[in-house]
């Protein structure tokens, strides 16, 4: 009896610990726009630029902590044009959500047509945001 209470306690310590672990993170809004203001939000939301402007996407985050990393990988049909990093610089609060940013400088002489960002947010798998250049 002693030794099935015990396996028990145990269980439910592991259990707590591997849900302690887990991001509450928590996707809002993913907008591209040709800029953003100093918290991250978009200003001048479009999804279609033109090839040697710079294209922005603003992920909202509500509930993730300070730190938590995003990655984005920037693509052209199979191509890869360039990945990227970025981590929260705070912790979201209730009302307050943080936006992270990633941003795309493009080039005059690519090709026009779509492309995609492909965003990776832990416990949110990756999402494909298509924009065009034209």
């Amino acid at each position: 009896m002693q030794i099935r209470r015990i396996l028990m306690i145990f269980s439910f310590l592991l259990t707590g610990l591997f849900t302690a672990c887990g991001s509450d993170a928590r996707l809002g809004a993913m907008r591209f726009a040709a800029g953003v203001d100093d918290q991250g939000r978009p200003v001048a939301e479009t999804a279609v630029f033109r090839p040697g402007e710079t294209v922005y996407l603003s992920i909202e985050l509500k509930g993730a902590y300070k730190g938590l990393e995003s990655k984005a990988a920037w693509k052209h049909g199979d191509e890869t044009l360039a990945t990227q990093t970025a981590a929260t610089s705070r912790a979201a609060r209730t009302l307050d959500p943080v936006f992270i940013v990633f941003r795309l400088e493009t080039r005059p002489d690519w090709p026009r047509g779509d492309y995609r960002c492909e965003v990776f947010v832990p416990d949110q798998g990756t999402t494909p945001l298509k924009f065009v250049l034209k």
